[in-house]
This record gives C-alpha cells, sequence and structure tokens, in this order.
C-alpha cells in the first residue's frame, strides 16, 4: 500500500478501537505498539494520530505523547443536548416516512436486545445499542441530517461505547427497558412521548462517564 493509504488504513482502525470503547478514555497512544499491532511503520501512525487529533478523538500533548481523548462535563451536556435534538428530529421523520420498516427494525432489535440482556453481554449490547440509534436515521431518509449527525457520531458512540462497557447486568437491563419504551410510544404513534424516552435514555449516560 502506499504511504497515504496506510496512513488512511491506520486512522480507520485506530478510530474504530477508539469509538468502540477497545481503547479507553485517556488511554495512552504508543505508536510502537499500534505499529506492531497493525504491522505497519510508525509513520503512518504517528499522521493518523494527528489526523484523529482533528477529529477530538486524540489528545497529543508535547514531551509526553498520544491520548485517547477524555470528556469534560460541559462537553458530555453539550453533546447531548446536541444528540437529542438531531435524534428526536429522526424519530419523527422516520414515523412519517417509514412507519412500518421502522417498527420491524425496533421489533426484531428488541429481540436482540433481550437476548444480550439475558447474557449481560455488554460487548454484543454495544452493536444492539448502536444499530438502535442508527435504525431512526436511516428511516429518516434525510442526507442533510445524516450529515448533521455524522459530525459529532464518533464522539457520540465514544462516549456510549465507553459508558456501556462499564454496565452490569441490571445495566443493560434497564438500557433495554428504556428502548422498549421508546418503541412502545412509537407503536402508540406518539412523537413527544418517543422523545421524552429518548431523552431519558440519553442522558443516562451521566452516570457512566465522568468528567476526564
Amino acid at each position: 500500500m502506499s504511504t497515504k493509504s496506510l496512513v488512511a488504513y491506520a486512522e480507520a482502525k485506530i478510530r474504530e478501537m477508539i469509538v468502540s470503547g477497545e481503547l479507553a478514555l485517556g488511554q495512552k497512544l504508543t505508536e510502537e505498539q499500534l505499529a506492531d499491532h497493525f504491522s505497519i511503520s510508525t509513520t503512518p501512525v504517528h499522521e493518523a494520530l494527528k489526523l484523529l487529533s482533528t477529529m477530538g478523538l486524540v489528545i497529543i500533548k508535547p514531551r509526553s505523547g498520544s491520548y485517547v481523548a477524555c470528556f469534560t462535563k460541559r462537553e458530555i451536556e453539550n453533546l447531548n443536548n446536541v444528540r437529542i435534538v438531531i435524534e428526536c428530529e429522526a424519530i419523527r421523520e422516520s414515523m412519517q416516512r417509514n412507519y412500518k420498516a421502522l417498527c420491524d427494525d425496533l421489533k426484531f432489535n428488541m429481540l436482540e436486545a433481550r437476548e444480550a440482556s439475558k447474557l449481560a453481554d455488554a460487548k454484543k449490547y454495544i452493536n444492539v445499542d448502536n444499530r438502535f440509534h442508527a435504525a431512526f436515521f436511516r428511516h429518516a431518509e434525510n442526507e442533510f441530517l445524516d450529515a448533521i449527525f455524522r459530525t459529532i457520531e464518533a464522539k457520540v458512540f465514544t462516549l456510549y461505547n465507553n459508558a456501556i462497557k462499564r454496565y452490569a447486568a441490571a445495566d443493560i437491563e434497564i438500557s433495554v427497558l428504556q428502548h422498549a419504551a421508546i418503541v412502545r410510544a412509537i407503536r402508540d404513534e406518539d412523537f413527544d412521548a418517543a422523545c421524552a424516552r429518548m431523552k431519558e435514555h440519553i442522558l443516562r449516560i451521566n452516570n457512566y462517564v465522568g468528567e476526564g
């Protein structure tokens, strides 16, 4: 691969590890270890970390090194507020445009969520939870709404996936019950209730991710 391709490869892989929670908030990133992990040289890793720093996912400290970015209390509050507005709009538009397909998707997702809850499998639940939220954007069919969400998507899922990693069995069960309440409101065609339940669900993250 060319140097440019290797940088893109390293950037995508490191971003995936950060967003998934495989690399924890605040964790130090060693270029040599990452290069060994990807079987490439340190040069593309170095450039990839610089790119990720422009996205706010990595902090580069002079004479100290690179770290996975943490979130301050204010950043979490701001991110949650923006996410609530965007996701509620996605709920509204998906209910208007693809109501039946949305309900079918959410029904299947709830089966997966209950299975993950039964197994107390936080890693599996991360994927289920991510697909739950993605369903609203997919069925809203609004490319501009998608574009707006993409500007915060990496930070949103980094924050939430790191929180879900800390979930005990009871925490997963509570999250599943919150999903069920959102789905129930949508089936009742009650947008206001669905949006209110989504807001409660999103703000629950404050219990698991503190100021960094």
